[in-house]
């Protein structure tokens, strides 16, 4: 079982047999196998166990070793990681630890991490090492993005604006882009139904508690799209 986690490796002195052979001979001992001493103590360290289970360890006081598992589990998990959303603890750790945080994810992963003055985030290799590859070759995809940079030019310095602001981009982009409806995005409402969805699920708009919408400024990523006209239609829809 260690051996198949990676806490214990091989040496390569000796053979499968002779390195089994100890179970069933008492005249010698088995083979020998290098320890990867980190990967073993992070097994058998209880707080890293409650952090891998998401849950908080009772009577343990590690909390740089919690603040660094929070910050790789954002990294790997979300989107972004923005500076905003961290707490103090969280941005004064990760002012220290930054470029060891991001190497280790980057071995991880094999992606690539990018530094903003906003936040931080590793960007997969391609769209099958994401569960949300954006944007794909998909009529919503489409909207969402055109959306997206409508909304951007309506937001305030805050990156705020109101609801009835949303429901007038969406309306914009159905009336600029009409050859790229489908028989699903049919009508306002689904298309702004629709969009909204994916671009909360990217983290790239986020609904406020004084129903207004703040416009993330990873959104600027996707700014001043450049529409191409294709004879092939999206999702294989009628257009």
């Amino acid at each position: 079982m260690l051996v198949g986690t990676g806490a214990l490796r091989p040496s390569g002195r000796g053979s499968d047999e002779e390195r089994e052979s100890w179970a069933s001979h008492r005249n010698s001992v088995g083979g020998a196998y290098d320890v990867e001493r980190e990967l073993l103590l992070r097994m058998v360290d209880p707080a890293a166990l409650a952090a891998a289970l998401g849950q908080r360890p009772t009577g343990i006081l590690v909390p740089e070793s919690n603040t660094r598992f929070r910050l790789m589990r954002r990294l790997l998990e979300l989107p972004v990681c923005l500076f905003a959303d961290l707490t103090e603890p969280e941005r004064t750790y990760l002012t220290s630890q930054k470029y060891r945080i991001l190497a280790w994810c980057e071995e991880m992963t094999g992606w690539v991490a990018e530094q903003r003055a906003e936040g931080l985030a590793l960007i997969a290799g391609g769209e099958d090492q994401t569960d949300l590859p954006f944007p794909r070759v998909k009529a919503v995809d489409f909207a969402a993005l055109m959306v997206l940079d409508e909304l951007r030019r309506r937001q305030d310095p805050r990156g705020m604006l109101d609801d009835d602001e949303v429901d007038r981009a969406v309306a914009d982009v159905r009336a600029r882009h009409p050859k790229a409806k489908t028989k699903e995005l049919n009508d306002d409402m689904t298309v702004r139904t629709q969009v909204l969805e994916l671009l909360r699920a990217l983290d790239l708009v986020r609904p406020t508690t004084d129903g207004r919408w703040w416009i993330s400024p990873v959104a600027a990523r996707f700014r001043d799209p450049r529409v191409v006209a294709v004879s092939s239609t999206l999702d294989g829809d009628d257009r």
